[in-house]
């Protein structure tokens, strides 16, 4: 068979980037790279196996360890190089052809090859693996080796963010995993040989985990590196306890730690204010802020499972999304520290519709109109009894649902409480159950809930929404309500076609009308920036990147 042939195109004016500046991070001064910097987690790691961690713990220590094909620079959203030097497209942009970095190395020395790229892509695509998400981003994707640097992933129905995703691939080592019977349960998975500028020290589980910089790699002379990687230990705690965490930076026993909006309202800026500089320069130890970005970093809402009897009429869930007093979940739940979200797509983006933008026709807290729209839908309120109550097929139902939250989160705690009041007192009974994290997100994917506040990252500046709107991923997926309209599965396939980005931002928008209409999720709030506090002697150009979703890694010591 032929093969598509190839644009040989730099590989920097392929990727269209700025004629002022390559990188972002060329911008950057030349940092000394010394010292020890002490981070903080909420848990212990699962596994360091970068297409295995579904976790948010997991997923950050993975990537510590190890490179993507292409990197994305948070300054400007840019692809730039890591394991491979570039990438040809073909005409067709059915097939991507990398070559690897010739000096790229494992930690154990031994070079990254095509071999370790195609064992990794099978077991990611193989179903055994626990890599659905992995495995749905690189789904229509075959690989075809051509030498031990070079090798193409080619997809007969090249989907717009098809580059992003094939160059965000990383492989493992097929030495370390190719005789493990299974990769899932292997104890290796706890042993990165990585490809990346850090080395696994030491773990102490529930404890801490302890890196070193390797100042052998092999990428030093990668555009991104010069203004990271600069401490030579980095040292995770593992404190799941916020209230602790904020005592051991005040301390100096951490150089930084997120805050959540009661520590940044109440301490922060009130009975601890004292102890916080505004910024490196305040002559205190200690400094927090919140860094804005250019994106959403995170929205939340209430999932709704459709399934259920009751949730299943879209004039009930619109009943029960006017009985949301807005306001009062953002000043008092979430102290200020966020703003309305009517779009998972970001209200202030180009993403969102300029109908859906104004703040006029937004839901509003209207228990008149909620009353109402439940006795149309058939609810009756019965003598003695303070709830609303609904006959479906021949069973009375009243309507009463569990409201599943972060319990840990003192933010979704208040929310909880600030929804459970004003619902019950307009005739819908919310029984509040406090979960941790993990056994949540269990629940919402067997689909055993009937309400859950529940939050998102903001996702990709050009997002993918078939993970978590498609019906298709209702299975496997993110889809945990269960949410089917098939005129928004067309535009999402047909959104994810189309190449021209102002054309595809017009589906997105058309898109988050039908979402907001539907009522999958109660859109509740949204942030753009992150809430955190560091210790005066870390030093730092820039504090956050614009696309970033944590502190920048361009910190050093003084």
């Amino acid at each position: 068979m032929k093969s598509a042939q190839f644009l040989l195109i730099p590989f920097s004016f392929l990727l269209a980037l700025p004629a002022w500046a390559k990188f972002s991070y060329e911008q950057f001064p030349a940092v000394p790279k010394k010292g020890v910097y002490t981070d903080s987690i909420i848990g212990s790691p699962v596994t360091f196996v970068p297409f295995l961690a579904t976790d948010t713990i997991s997923n950050e220590l993975a990537g510590q360890f190890y490179l993507p094909l292409l990197a994305i620079d948070p300054g400007t959203w840019e692809l730039m190089p890591a394991l491979a030097t570039g990438v040809k497209v073909s005409k067709d942009k059915k097939e991507y052809a990398f070559e690897l970095n010739p000096k790229a190395r494992w930690s154990d020395q031994t070079p990254v090859t095509s071999d370790d790229i195609e064992f990794t892509f099978q077991k990611i695509m193989d179903p055994k693996t626990n890599a659905a998400v992995v495995r749905g981003a690189l789904e229509g994707f075959t690989f075809r080796k051509i030498d031990p640097a070079r090798f193409v992933f080619r997809i007969e129905n090249p989907r717009y963010n098809s580059l992003l995703q094939i160059g965000d691939f990383v492989p493992v080592q097929k030495k370390q995993f190719q005789n493990e019977a299974d990769i899932n349960t292997s104890k290796e998975g706890m042993k990165p040989v990585g490809n990346s500028a850090y080395l696994l020290k030491s773990h102490s589980r529930d404890q801490m985990i302890t890196l070193e910089r390797n100042k052998t790699w092999w990428g030093v002379d990668l555009p991104w590196f010069r203004p990271t990687a600069n401490f030579d230990t980095v040292v995770y705690r593992i404190i799941p306890d916020g209230a602790l965490r904020y005592e051991k930076l005040i301390q100096g026993q951490l150089d930084s730690a997120p805050l959540n909006s009661e520590q940044y309202v109440n301490q922060v800026k009130g009975v601890d204010r004292d102890k916080f500089g505004t910024s490196p320069d305040s002559g205190k130890k200690v400094w927090a802020d919140a860094f804005r970005t250019s994106r959403p970093l995170s929205w939340a809402g209430i999932a709704m499972n459709l399934a259920h009897p009751l949730l299943a009429s879209k004039k009930t869930r619109e009943a029960l999304a006017l009985l949301v007093d807005y306001d009062e979940v953002i000043l008092k739940g979430f102290m200020g520290t966020a703003s309305r979200c009517v779009s998972p797509f970001g209200t202030s983006s180009k993403l969102v519709s300029k109908e859906l933008k104004d703040p006029a026709r937004w839901r509003k807290f209207d228990p008149k109109t909620a009353r109402k729209l439940l006795l149309e839908d058939g609810f009756v309120q019965e003598p003695g009894n303070p709830f609303f109550v609904k006959t479906v097929n021949g069973k009375k139902i009243p309507a009463r649902f569990t409201f599943r939250f972060a319990g840990a989160l003192p933010a979704q705690s208040r929310t909880a409480q600030i929804l459970k009041e004003s619902f019950r007192k307009n005739g819908v009974d919310l029984e509040l159950r406090a979960l941790e994290g993990s056994a949540l997100f269990q629940d919402l994917e067997r689909k055993e809930f009937d309400l859950a506040l529940m939050g998102w990252s903001g996702g990709d500046v050009r997002p993918d929404p078939k993970q978590l709107w498609h019906s298709s991923s209702s299975k496997g997926g993110s889809n945990f309500t269960g949410y089917a309209n098939p005129k928004v599965d067309a535009l999402i396939e047909k959104a994810n076609l189309e190449f021209n980005h102002p054309k595809r931002e017009a589906i997105l928008r058309e898109i988050g009308d039908l979402l907001n209409q539907d009522l999958p999720y109660v859109f509740l709030f949204e942030r753009d920036f992150v809430l955190a506090a560091i210790h005066s002697r870390i030093k730092s150009p820039r504090w956050i990147q614009p696309y970033g979703t944590y502190l920048a890694k361009e910190l050093f010591y003084e």
